[in-house]
């Protein structure tokens, strides 16, 4: 129901002011007299073109950036008018009243969206420690919403790219899937990604996606799931631990949208804490309690890195997320946040790439 509120609104507020820039174009070319009646006809068109709101996210996406720029352009049109002395100016009249510039900013920032959602780069980060007398590297995927803007073919070159590395674990940070990915889409790529060529292997940690706990019709059960990752040689963690070596343990948490999570610490005693300890959480958040618990690196997603511009910018100036992007160094203990490997909702990307992560981790005993 408030994906549907959320909806109607952009689809009210675009409407009236696509309504608003069809009668200034109307205004530049048709007298005065006729305007009402071909802005009826404009609006009627607006509505029609506003429908397919209600059948994707794409079109919400689409109105909101032109809704947005037309009333940008709608206010600083009438700061030029007040404060330049020809306010009659051709140029910029004939721009304003046909309103090009929302419509054109706004086709160039999807086009270019589109192509850098499904342009996967490769995000190297490095960290060190005195627990360790060896070095490791690590390769870590999240976020991958897979049907969305990716295929078989595109995961599998991926995997081979990390495979190609010789990486001593990846790790699968959560929403792979999501409720839009089929049930033959979901099987496919937990066996693409299992085949990944690793050390110790690959492991993986519930997102707040993966489950399809949004959509009252799921394309796959909880236990169908489960069947698909683990058929696929894929370790589950949830409040879990894993030792892969006499210097390395490996921690995946349950989502925090779960609920009932175990205590930090609780987790972290149950191993050896002289080792280095590696925390896989989807969501960034409770740096400090696990920096205090006594983790040396912390792997997460989740944010997208805002994937809509200038959503992120929102996110690190209201603090939505302790690290919406990049690493950072909490207490001693570092944190690493992707931007996943694609995107929720729309094959649409105009803030930051979409990546895979390298992390080297470096021994200094």
């Amino acid at each position: 129901m408030g994906w549907l509120i959320g909806a109607l609104v952009i689809l009210l507020t675009a409407t009236v002011n696509l309504y608003i820039m069809c009668r200034r174009a109307v205004k530049t070319t048709v007298p005065d007299k006729s305007g009402a009646v071909v802005s009826l006809v404009g609006l009627g068109v607006m509505l029609v073109l506003c429908i397919p709101v209600f059948f994707t996210l794409t079109w919400v996406l689409v109105l909101l950036h032109v809704s947005i720029l037309g009333l940008v352009f709608l206010l600083v049109n009438v700061v030029v008018r007040r404060f330049t002395k020809d306010g009659k100016d051709k140029i910029r009249k004939y721009i304003h009243g046909y309103s090009l510039l929302p419509v054109l900013i706004t086709a160039a920032l999807i086009t270019y969206g589109y192509f850098n959602m499904r342009n996967i780069v490769e995000t190297d980060y490095t960290v060190s420690s005195d627990k360790l007398s060896e070095n490791y590297t690590a390769a870590m995927i999240a976020d991958l919403h897979f049907g969305t803007s990716t295929n078989s073919e595109k995961v599998g070159e991926l995997c081979e790219s990390i495979s190609d590395k010789d990486v001593d674990m990846l790790m699968l940070c959560g929403d792979i899937v999501d409720e839009s990915t089929t049930l033959e889409q979901m099987q496919d790529v937990f066996e693409i990604l299992g085949n990944t060529k690793t050390k110790y292997g690959v492991f993986y940690v519930y997102g707040n996606h993966d489950r399809s706990l949004y959509t009252a019709e799921p394309n796959y059960t909880e236990q169908q799931l489960v069947s698909a990752i683990e058929d696929s040689g894929i370790t589950i963690l949830e409040d879990e631990s894993v030792r892969l070596n006499d210097e390395l343990t490996l921690i995946g948490r349950k989502d925090r949208s779960d609920g009932g999570r175990r205590n930090m610490k609780s987790l972290i005693k149950e191993t050896d804490e002289d080792s280095f300890i590696i925390v896989m959480d989807h969501q960034p958040y409770d740096f400090v309690e696990k920096a205090e618990s006594g983790a040396d690196l912390q792997v997460s997603g989740h944010t997208h890195a805002g994937q809509i511009m200038p959503g992120g910018w929102f996110m690190k100036l209201f603090g939505i997320s302790e690290l919406y992007y990049g690493q950072e160094t909490v207490n001693g203990m570092d944190a690493v946040v992707t931007s996943g490997a694609s995107g929720w909702g729309f094959p649409i990307r105009t803030q930051k790439n979409s990546e895979y992560v390298i992390i080297s981790i470096e021994g200094e005993k």
